[in-house]
């Protein structure tokens, strides 16, 4: 369906199937949905090259591509998700640090447990497609990387932590964390007169591609982050 806001026409598209179809607004968005599903897609654009996955209902995916438009009609084509498509695969290796991640200007955050892994995919497909990465807890604005370039890097954050036995036992003992160019980063305080331990913690980022699949890797452990380094970009760090 095209976004209309006067109109909510929508047009059956059948497998394996192609149709004509005429804008009438000037937007050059579109949304899909499956057949007899109530959920709609984010929309997307239907007059800009692209390729994008989009969220589907049930946890599932579609994928469109968008090509033409140079001296023809732009041609929008929609297929199933297969291993690949997805624009990024995270991996979380820190052993005890949970990484929020986020489409930079999105209100979604999504929270990635320490040694586990996620497709993601944008939040909204027709605004900047920039990442943001974050520790828990980290009141900054977090950390951008550009996805669609193979590199690595490092931040340095301050962790803030209760010292072991100045807090209740059966509760964690992270309190909060803020990165270096947070301007939160020296309002931490003592709460409930317990005393703050200041830390600092590094993470290592490496993005590169694994055949198909564009991937992001963090890991707290330098030694890790060497020998990834070696291993995908084959040069010694």
């Amino acid at each position: 369906m095209e976004h209309n806001e006067k109109t909510d026409l929508w047009v059956d598209l059948p497998p394996n199937q192609h149709k004509l179809f005429w804008p009438e607004t000037g937007s050059m968005e579109m949304y899909v949905k499956y057949r007899d599903s109530k959920l709609n897609s984010q929309p997307f654009f239907i007059a800009t090259v692209h390729h994008t996955v989009l969220r589907m209902d049930k946890g599932t995916a579609i994928c469109v591509n968008v090509t033409g438009g140079t001296s023809g009609p732009f041609h929008v084509t929609f297929k199933e998700y297969a291993e690949g498509d997805a624009p990024i695969l995270i991996k979380n290796m820190c052993a005890d640090l949970f990484l929020k991640i986020q489409q930079q200007g999105q209100s979604p955050v999504t929270l990635l447990n320490p040694f586990t892994s996620l497709m993601y995919t944008w939040d909204d497909p027709i605004k900047p497609r920039q990442l943001l990465w974050n520790v828990y807890n980290n009141k900054g604005s977090g950390f951008f990387i550009d996805v669609f370039k193979d590199g690595y890097g490092e931040e340095r954050i301050n962790f803030h932590s209760v010292p072991s036995g100045s807090a209740n036992p059966n509760k964690s003992s992270v309190e909060s964390s803020s990165s270096e160019d947070s301007d939160t980063a020296d309002s931490v305080k003592t709460t409930l007169n317990r005393k703050v331990r200041r830390d600092k913690i590094v993470v290592y980022w490496i993005c590169y591609s694994d055949g198909l699949q564009k991937t992001l890797l963090f890991t707290q452990e330098q030694k890790n982050r060497h020998l990834y380094h070696e291993v995908i970009f084959n040069q010694a760090v």
